[in-house]
């Protein structure tokens, strides 16, 4: 069973289709549901350009921090290595020990030992060597008074309180 041509001729002119005529408000719904479509599908192709955008910014947005975050690493690195860079000085941190116990001593004199590995690239082979440009006197134990145990090994050091063990790792 076939369309013949006199019927495909009367598809293009305002004949009736096979079936019958559809009615008004069927066709119109029809009609308003076909717009709504295409309404929704610009509604849709809008939304998807801006996210587009969006992301791209957010992305761009996202690899400028990481390259700001890679720019002072590697900055932080290179002037630490770079002869003829000088770190300023700053003031070592204040202590948490109780003023005039042997921790606050040790914690003392150990930034003492730490700015002259500054100065010399490795730590002092007895605390001798910090008297007199870092230290006045050699530090001691305010209670027994005895010295501040020292031991160097040539790039590390320990520093502790007479009698006190090292904690272990």
């Amino acid at each position: 069973m076939g369309i013949s041509t006199a019927q495909v001729n009367r598809v293009g002119s305002s004949a009736p289709l096979p079936g019958g005529p559809l009615s008004r408000d069927f066709r119109d719904t029809i009609q308003d549901l076909a717009k709504q479509a295409q309404d929704d599908d610009r509604r849709a192709e809008e939304e998807a350009r801006k996210l587009r955008r969006r992301r791209s910014f957010s992305r761009f947005v996202t690899v400028g921090v990481f390259l700001i975050a890679v720019e002072f690493t590697s900055l932080a690195i290179l002037s630490r290595h770079q002869p003829g860079v000088v770190a300023k000085n700053a003031a070592p941190p204040r202590s948490l020990f109780a003023p005039g116990t042997c921790n606050a001593i040790v914690f003392d004199t150990y930034w003492k030992v730490v700015h002259y590995i500054k100065d010399v690239d490795h730590p002092p082979a007895s605390l001798n060597d910090l008297v007199p440009k870092y230290l006045d006197k050699l530090p001691s134990d305010p209670v027994t008074g005895e010295p501040l145990e020292y031991s160097s090994d040539g790039s590390r050091f320990n520093l502790n309180c007479p009698g006190a063990r090292p904690a272990r790792r």
